[in-house]
């Protein structure tokens, strides 16, 4: 996330503050050394930015020492960027409590979720990961990269069932390893890709839009803001329990979808790359700054 975030540096000054930054980001970026010990206001004081971004909570609070510091910032605005918020279903109140003005959610979480005003910010595909020209000579294969194949998380059990079904029934290549590289040049080279919302949260993860901008057909369960994120329905479906994704898998590996895969693919070049959502992102802060009402592109409520 924090990679995202430097791409604001197109259209603003940015610095990042926090451990080993300064030494793998060098000054320019990072021009104070991390200290624990050194309270946040002091660092803010000499870095003197218009608007602090903070980190999701679970890194906050996991790397930050004298996090709780937030509260007495009180004289810029406070944006915080949250990934996994299905924490605050125990902690409602955090944000307020924390002095936080607003929340820009990587999930499509609806606004009653925080206790501060908010905005959902879906995820975006690298440009370089992005394919620039479609093909349709690839393996007729269903293709599942990534983890979460023996995780016990219950926001897994979709995932874990699907590919389960599927090697089973000799439909589906599995490849835990998640490098950059490698899993742009699989999706790439296969017709089909696997992916599922995460169980209760039905939202849609990274994954949907590095498939379909990878012109490999998306193969998921249902997520909220689908209408929103790819108009009509450019994906194949199966059923959360996945009661029918055998037969949905054989109907995929015998039929030709390149249109629907090519429709998909050019959704995502036109709305979900990250020179995009990083400039929606820099228009969403510059509003915040100025006291201006956010526009809110992918409001679901």
């Amino acid at each position: 996330m924090i990679d995202f975030v430097l791409g604001l540096s197109k259209y603003c000054e940015i610095f990042i503050y926090g451990p080993d930054e300064h030494e793998s980001r060098g000054d320019k970026v990072a021009p104070i050394k991390y200290d624990e010990g050194k309270p946040l206001k002091e660092v803010v004081d000499i870095i003197r930015p218009d608007i602090l971004v903070l980190p999701e909570y679970m890194l906050l609070t996991k790397d930050i020492k004298g996090y709780e510091e937030i509260k007495n910032i009180n004289y810029i605005p406070k944006v915080s960027i949250e990934v996994d918020a299905y924490v605050f279903e125990n902690l409602p109140q955090w944000h307020i409590s924390m002095g936080i003005d607003f929340v820009i959610s990587k999930g499509p979480w609806r606004k009653s979720h925080f206790s501060v005003p908010s905005v959902w910010l879906p995820f975006s595909v690298p440009d370089s990961f992005y394919l620039k020209e479609f093909t349709t000579d690839r393996f007729n294969k269903i293709l599942f990269f990534g983890g979460g194949r023996f995780d016990f998380n219950e926001l897994y059990k979709v995932r874990k069932k699907a590919i389960f079904l599927l090697e089973r029934n000799d439909m589906l290549d599995y490849f835990p390893s998640n490098t950059f590289s490698m899993y742009r040049d699989y999706l790439r080279k296969y017709k089909c890709g696997l992916s599922c919302s995460f169980s209760r949260l039905k939202m849609s993860p990274a994954k949907n839009f590095e498939i379909a901008g990878s012109g490999c057909l998306l193969f998921t369960n249902d997520f909220i803001g689908r209408e929103l994120l790819f108009g009509d329905k450019l994906f194949i479906e199966y059923n959360p329990d996945c009661s029918d994704i055998i037969a949905k898998a054989e109907d995929i590996l015998t039929h030709d979808y390149s249109d629907l895969a090519y429709a998909a693919w050019k959704v995502v070049g036109e709305r979900h790359l990250d020179s995009i959502r990083i400039l929606e992102l820099y228009n969403i802060l510059n509003s915040i700054m100025k006291n201006e009402k956010v526009e809110d592109r992918w409001n679901i409520g």
